[in-house]
């Protein structure tokens, strides 16, 4: 690949950490417009505790946004934990690094309580994608990130074949089961909360830029010939009549 035997993608490596590290990894992706996937951290995730088999039959459908709520390194290790209960098939640095953690063939725990078109449990055939940021409304997101969001989301489009109207976010997806079940509570018998996330993102501008617009045609233009034809007509039949 060119790289030096202790280099890893820019960062130097002792020679002994440099094997096992290309031996446990499929690194990454090749780089496609300035991005890529980085997989280093691929295998912390435990299945049935970050995420599980997608049921027969059901491949990815659509993709759901999040933010982190904090910062990178935590934010990995809670969506790897096999405490947490969380996981998350991307998470989206704030310089645009993009990380996968489990694979797109399997329902990564993202979701929850969840309604996507009509469909529950979007855990089932969605993607979740993390962004890190605090969550607070304030936490800027990086220009980078933003492009990172717009490249991933147009690639995992391109190839699960999904449009604009199956990416959504955490937030109108909870909203949505609200909706359904005003009433529902969690096992414990505590009402299921509202979520706020990616808070702060302009999703709209995101999507635009992934789906752009359809430009709308301007009406058709009435065809006037036979009404100018008449009142030339008339016009002439006036004359004649002086």
């Amino acid at each position: 690949n060119g790289l030096p035997s202790d280099t890893v993608i820019g960062m130097t490596m002792p020679e002994n950490q440099h094997v096992n590290y290309f031996l446990e990894y499929a690194l990454v992706t090749q780089p496609v417009g300035g991005f890529m996937i980085d997989r280093r951290y691929m295998g912390r995730a435990g299945m049935g505790e970050n995420y599980g088999a997608r049921p027969a039959g059901v491949g990815v459908d659509g993709l759901i946004l999040h933010h982190t709520g904090g910062g990178f390194a935590g934010s990995l290790e809670w969506l790897t934990n096999a405490t947490s209960g969380v996981g998350a098939h991307y998470l989206i640095d704030r310089d645009g690094s993009t990380y996968q953690l489990v694979e797109d063939n399997h329902a990564a725990w993202h979701a929850g309580y969840s309604i996507l078109n009509g469909r529950e449990d979007c855990n089932r055939f969605t993607l979740g994608v993390e962004l890190v940021n605090n969550g607070d409304g304030n936490d800027v997101y990086p220009q980078v990130q933003q492009d990172a969001l717009v490249w991933l989301i147009r690639e995992k489009a391109r190839e699960h074949e999904f449009t604009r109207a199956w990416v959504e976010t955490h937030q109108k997806v909870r909203a949505d089961y609200k909706a359904r079940y005003p009433n529902a509570t969690n096992p414990d018998g505590s009402p299921i909360g509202y979520k706020t996330d990616p808070r702060g993102l302009n999703v709209t501008a995101i999507l635009d830029r992934v789906f752009p617009p359809v430009p709308v045609p301007p009406p058709p233009q009435p065809d006037n010939t036979v009404l100018h034809q008449m009142l030339l007509d008339e016009a002439e039949r006036r004359i004649a009549l002086r």
